[in-house]
């Protein structure tokens, strides 16, 4: 699949901020300055709902009229309980706020491929569109709660389920998402031993420089699972999806009534989890070592318009990092293709920093969106980590604390007073 990022000077890409994005000959298109845009039948525009009420509500009032004098008091009564659910589930929607202006400014090229910010989701072909045109009652990414944390069995050979005969397989992959830095979108927090090591030798290094004893500091450390969320309208065949995350993540999945998710295979190069999987999708999971040995560390093919490939062409050391980069690409892909029989880029969305994906078409109106569910609705299956929590960034702070201090004691031979300044 050929792709195109970065900076164009031809007619289709003016005005488009530096960023041209093709794949299979389809280009992101600008968005106009009106409430609604529409392109191929899909729906990516901004404004309010409100226009949508006066259609229905005129069609149900003449129904309602003509049931009065030809249908008598039992269809009557029908109609009015139908009018009555419509118009309700309209009503809840016209005061719904939806973005304006045009999603493509939140895509920019990263190092290593796309980035992608703010509630805008990729599909396949690289369009974006914001969330709130896909799903409704779209809750953003402020952290949220789990309604309970289970843990999914790793598997013990490099082999996943096959594929369901005639399933769509879908490979997933992005660095990181766009809320793990700080506050996580999920409150759940994972921490190593080797990760209460360090914060031991930081604290005593900060006790020795104050000398008293420190606050112990979490730094820029990243402990925080970020949620990101996948939109699947996919209806013509059951969708596989094949999850490699390389950061810690958790895959929120708002599934369409009408679609299935037959397998999930999710590859953790670090703590990961699934959360609103639907029933009867089966999952299969491996970890960072297994991944590691089985050569299975998702990589991408690097392209011509990601940063380090423009670094390569004037600096050794990006150079080696890009030769590296194709050579573990290859490594996956091959044993993508031994797992999944198909290469890792048939059907895929990538990148440095995404948040939200999309599978599938986009709705055709506002009113055939998603049903959008937050991880607070559902038990989120975790990979299993060394230690968890859940709650905000400051309360993970305390409890690596309760970690540190024992192992501290332990490393300044169980005198940590001694390091007071006299």
């Amino acid at each position: 699949m050929s792709s195109i990022f970065g900076a164009d000077n031809s007619e289709s890409t003016k005005g488009r901020i530096g960023i041209a994005i093709n794949r299979r000959e389809k280009q992101i298109l600008p968005m106009e300055d009106r409430a609604v845009f529409q392109t191929k039948g899909s729906l990516l525009g901004v404004g309010r709902i409100n226009n949508y009420v006066s259609i229905p509500f005129f069609n149900i009032l003449i129904l309602y009229c003509l049931s009065f004098f030809f249908g008598g008091n039992k269809i009557l009564i029908r109609v009015y309980h139908a009018a009555v659910v419509t118009l309700a589930l309209l009503a809840a929607g016209c005061n719904e706020e939806l973005p304006k202006g045009d999603p493509a400014n939140s895509v920019s090229q990263g190092r290593f491929g796309l980035k992608v910010a703010g509630n805008v989701a990729i599909d396949a072909d690289l369009q974006p569109r914001f969330m709130q045109f896909l799903v409704s009652g779209y809750q953003g990414v402020p952290a949220k709660t789990a309604k309970r944390v289970d843990i999914i069995p790793e598997m013990k050979s490099c082999n996943f389920i096959p594929p369901e005969a005639g399933a769509k397989i879908v490979f997933i992959t992005a660095h990181e998402t766009d809320n793990n830095d700080r506050d996580s979108g999920s409150n759940i927090h994972t921490f190593s031993e080797a990760d209460i090591k360090n914060a031991a030798e930081t604290f005593i290094k900060d006790w020795r420089e104050i000398g008293r004893e420190p606050r112990v500091s979490i730094g820029p450390y990243r402990s925080g699972l970020g949620v990101s969320n996948i939109v699947i309208t996919e209806t013509e065949a059951p969708v596989h999806l094949v999850l490699g995350s390389r950061s810690k993540v958790i895959y929120n999945l708002v599934v369409a009534p009408d679609a299935r998710v037959s397998a999930i295979s999710l590859i953790a190069a670090d703590d990961s989890g699934l959360a609103n999987v639907p029933k009867g999708a089966q999952i299969s999971y491996i970890g960072p070592g297994l991944a590691r040995s089985c050569n299975a560390i998702p990589h991408v093919r690097p392209t011509p318009h990601w940063q380090i490939s423009r670094l390569a062409q004037r600096e050794t050391n990006s150079r080696e990092a890009l030769n590296n980069l194709t050579a573990l690409y290859s490594r996956f892909d091959t044993y993508f293709r031994n797992n999944f029989n198909q290469a890792s880029e048939k059907h895929f969305i990538s990148g440095e920093r995404i948040t939200h994906f999309l599978i599938g078409p986009p709705p055709s109106d506002l009113s055939k969106r998603v049903p959008f569910k937050s991880i607070a609705e559902s038990t989120v299956l975790i990979t299993r980590p060394e230690n968890i929590i859940t709650g905000n960034r400051e309360d993970f702070r305390k409890a690596l604390a309760e970690k540190v201090r024992p192992v501290a004691e332990r490393m300044a031979s169980g005198s940590l007073a001694s390091l007071n300044r006299k």
